[in-house]
């Protein structure tokens, strides 16, 4: 039986890359091409990480830690500008979905990184 762990990551991914399908809906050109990549990354990856493969996981950690560290960043410099710019709808949207993304993100590189010692 798959550790519960494995099973939320891997859902957690798969889930990601149907968001991204559904967002890339009446998209054309460039934008779509990298939406159907970054979505197809994800599938990949869910089903690594699903899987068990060592790849994955390392695939997984970086992936993660990038989205993490951008997510902060990007958070930061929306807070910095407040001062400057009123508060939008598209601000607190992201910042609502930093608060929820980014400790999930940090539990999956941690539990990640505890599975890859076991191997």
């Amino acid at each position: 039986m798959k550790p519960l762990g494995i099973k939320i990551i891997s859902a957690a991914s798969v889930l990601a890359g149907l968001a991204l399908l559904s967002l890339s809906l009446g998209m054309t050109g460039g934008k779509l091409v990298l939406f159907l990549c970054v979505a197809g990354l994800h599938f990949l990856l869910g089903a690594g990480i699903y899987f068990e493969k060592r790849w994955s996981f390392v695939i997984t950690l970086i992936y993660a830690l990038l989205q993490a560290v951008g997510m902060s960043v990007w958070s930061l410099i929306s807070t910095l500008t407040l001062m400057a710019d009123p508060i939008t709808p598209e601000k607190i949207k992201f910042f609502i979905a930093t608060g929820c993304v980014v400790p999930f993100l940090i539990w999956a590189i941690v539990y990640l990184i505890q599975q890859l010692k076991r191997t």
